[in-house]
């Protein structure tokens, strides 16, 4: 269920994203207005803020990835784990043998 709930924000994430950053290249105002920043004048503060508030979308979007990539990645494992097909640990190499307390 998280799994899912976590794909569902991660999607709309993208949907909304992809929405605004389309109204960005068109029409910049509607972009700055919509988090409350069209009142700036100066376009090296407009481009600065747009700037700004595009690396912190980004980041959310990392964050959301990280969660779902994360998420399915340990399902999968407890998975085979309850199936009994974990696959063994690699063999160690001589210099991790030679490391290995005994």
């Amino acid at each position: 269920m998280g799994g899912l709930l976590h794909a569902f924000q991660f999607a709309v994430w993208a949907l909304v994203t992809v929405f605004k950053l389309i109204i960005a290249i068109f029409n910049t105002d509607a972009y700055l207005e919509f988090y409350g920043q069209s009142h700036h004048d100066d376009f090296l503060t407009r481009a600065v803020i747009i700037t700004i508030i595009k690396a912190v979308v980004l980041l959310i979007g990392a964050a959301f990835f990280w969660r779902l990539a994360v998420f399915h990645t340990t399902r999968r494992y407890f998975e085979a784990k309850a199936d009994g097909t974990v696959p063994p640990a690699e063999e160690a190499t001589g210099m991790e043998k030679l490391m290995r307390p005994i």
